[in-house]
């Protein structure tokens, strides 16, 4: 590498290398999880994390073309800024600093196996196929009208700024979400025929939960562990507690007429082709339903077990 070269800020310098020559394919075998935002990635990388032998931490974001500052980075994984700072200059490619962070977790965990959960991987799926042929991809899927009815309300969808400044209930922020969610599934799908990749409904997850995370540590090679089944009372995130399904069919209630006009006319086709619904006759519930379900989620939700 080249003094000036060297000097680069990372980001630059690794845009530099990757023109310069091809990147020589890791032997590391990553676990990459994405999804569309508000999908339940952040639920499935609790519940790995409790395995024995899997770690996965906070959004990493270091597959993604553009990596979180190092001080954000540091306070996620319990590092220093100076640290990954270091290991960014020590890196001449994006592949060698992934490579070093995931050794570092590892290390740091005690664990032998690293996932990454950041929603975004959802669309480099493809990249990082190419950098790591030999990682498993996990692409969580979520009934695109119950995604709509949480990103209008998720602070970090910026809809104001996609929008126009629209009102986040306006027809302009439902289309918004759902053009958003539509994007993501369609890019991450583009992998469903490689062996290396596996969808995960979210809905399964927290309905059958116990034998979706048998069929994803059998996908990942990796014994089974029953902690996995085991909430953490301690965790002040909600995705760290007992799985509840009172998120599931949220749309049913959450939807007006005229906004699930506007998914359907959008998604209706994507949602038949992932088997929400049968056909496009579908519409959310009656006023007298919409208040009975509303009663029923003021109550304390129950917890399902691991089956």
């Amino acid at each position: 590498m080249s003094f000036g070269v060297g000097l680069l800020d990372y980001r630059h310098r690794w845009r530099i290398m990757r023109k310069l020559q091809e990147i020589q394919p890791s032997t590391v075998a990553p676990i990459v999880i994405g999804g569309c935002g508000s999908s339940g990635t952040t639920l499935l990388r609790h519940v790995l994390d409790r395995h024995s032998s899997i770690f996965c931490g906070p959004e990493s974001t270091v597959f993604l073309e553009r990596i979180s500052r190092a001080r954000d980075l540091a306070r996620r994984f319990g590092f220093t800024e100076r640290e990954i700072l270091e290991w960014q200059r020590a890196s001449r490619t994006q592949v060698e600093f992934i490579e070093r962070f995931r050794t570092l977790c590892l290390v740091r965990s005690g664990k032998s196996v690293w996932a990454d959960k950041t929603p975004e991987n959802v669309r480099r799926f493809d990249v990082i196929g190419c950098w790591f042929p030999q990682a498993r991809f996990i692409h969580v899927i979520r009934d695109g009208r119950d995604v709509v009815c949480s990103l209008r309300q998720a602070q970090w969808m910026k809809l104001e700024k996609i929008t126009g400044g629209a009102d986040r209930s306006s027809p302009e922020a439902v289309e918004a979400c759902i053009r958003y969610w539509i994007e993501r599934v369609t890019v991450g799908r583009r992998l469903r025929r490689d062996p290396r990749y596996l969808e995960v409904r979210y809905e399964d997850l927290v309905e059958h939960t116990e034998s979706v995370l048998r069929r994803i540590l059998a996908f990942l090679n990796v014994d089974w562990d029953s902690h996995v089944l085991a909430h953490d009372p301690s965790s002040a995130e909600p995705a760290a507690g007992p799985v509840y399904e009172s998120a599931v069919g949220r749309w049913h209630t959450d939807l007006s007429s005229g906004e699930a006009e506007i998914v359907k006319r959008y998604a209706g086709l994507l949602l038949m082709d992932l088997r929400y619904e049968a056909d496009l006759r579908w519409a959310p519930s009656s006023d007298t339903e919409r208040h009975a379900v509303a009663r029923a989620r003021a109550r304390p939700p129950q917890a399902r077990s691991g089956t």
